[in-house]
């Protein structure tokens, strides 16, 4: 009569395990030190992973003795290795010592991934999911996939999305079918872009700089997506450096809100402006081979001037190109901004 082993919350008490398996050894008509005569394996449900695969984990071979602690690490292989959701070990006396059988439940392969109440393309979605057909998979992929297919939808404007997945058999036997049922919710569409908190820079200047619009009555035929987060995310950093080049190093965009605006929604950007800053001087440092005369009209950053992140990076491509041109090809350029003081500050290009 078969001894049966269950280990299904092996991984979680491997100690209740080993005991398990001691019962076994000792019970009677098997001894501590029987020798594993045949082992063998043995599907429970659809043989969706090659025998040779899950044979390969196994340590425990026939000519050896029966060994709780190598049959307890096979065990932990086989989960370990992603091919397997379930394990039973039985032992049986055959011919003269014991006789393994490795009982396995194997994981879900994936056969179909499909969408139910979408108005996004199918084939986009999958992509979007990173689900492979004919791999494995469990809750914890799936979890992920619908994560995905939000953060997706999100930046589609769709902010109300909701998603569910479920999982039958597919047309192929031993693979499964999972389906996402989508729920869309409130397509935002944009009706204003405001700004709060902008006292030296208006609205329409701003608004200018993003590139998330507004719905046209000559866009009427062109399918509208809604918000992009992507897009607007961008707009951000764009508002951020038009402020940048306009002596405001400090500014930044504080928040990004939603509001309400009928049937479509408004954005209001919060900006802090910081204060405005003036260049008190410009110098450039480390200059050996050329002038420092030469260099400094060259350069976009005055003294007096207003303070630009443009300007800078005009400089640095200038100073590298008139070195260049002077045959120094490997020159290295770092600005160093520092405070001198009230509103202004000091820009310094260290050349090595």
């Amino acid at each position: 009569m078969s001894s049966a082993i269950s280990l299904q919350t092996m991984m979680l008490r491997p100690i209740f395990t080993l005991f398990l398996l001691f019962l076994v050894l000792v019970s009677p008509g098997i001894s501590r030190a029987e020798t594993v005569k045949d082992v063998t394996l043995q599907y429970m449900g659809a043989e969706t992973v090659a025998r040779s695969v899950i044979m390969a984990q196994v340590r425990t071979s026939v000519g050896s003795e029966l060994d709780p602690a190598v049959v307890e690490e096979d065990i932990k292989t086989l989960y370990a290795s992603g091919h397997i959701d379930n394990v039973r070990v039985l032992t049986e006396p055959h011919d003269g010592g014991v006789r393994v059988i490795f009982l396995v439940q194997t994981r879900a392969i994936l056969g179909e991934v499909v969408f139910i109440g979408n108005s996004l393309g199918g084939n986009k979605l999958r992509g979007e999911t990173e689900l492979e057909i004919g791999k494995p998979f469990d809750d914890g992929i799936l979890e992920k996939a619908r994560e995905n297919l939000k953060d997706y939808y999100k930046k589609k404007g769709f902010y109300n999305v909701e998603l569910t997945y479920k999982v039958d058999g597919a047309k192929q036997p031993g693979f499964s079918r999972v389906s996402f049922v989508i729920n869309e919710g409130v397509h935002e569409e944009l009706n204003q872009v405001k700004f709060f908190g902008n006292e030296s820079i208006s609205d329409r200047e701003l608004a200018g700089q993003m590139h998330v619009k507004t719905a046209r009555v000559f866009n009427i035929f062109k399918k509208n997506r809604g918000i992009d987060s992507a897009v607007l995310e961008e707009d951000v950093t764009r508002v951020e450096e038009y402020y940048h080049d306009r002596g405001f190093i400090n500014a930044r965009v504080t928040d990004v809100q939603r509001e309400p605006a009928g049937d479509k929604v408004n954005l209001v950007l919060h900006v802090s402006e910081g204060e405005k800053y003036t260049i008190n001087k410009v110098t450039v440092t480390g200059i050996e081979a050329i002038s420092h005369d030469d260099v400094i009209p060259l350069l976009e950053m005055k003294s007096g001037g207003v303070y630009a992140t443009s300007g800078i990076k005009t400089d640095l491509k200038g100073l590298r190109k008139y070195y260049g041109n002077n045959g120094y090809s490997n020159v290295r350029i770092m600005p160093r901004i520092s405070d001198a003081g009230g509103t202004s500050v000091d820009i310094e290009y260290g050349v090595s």
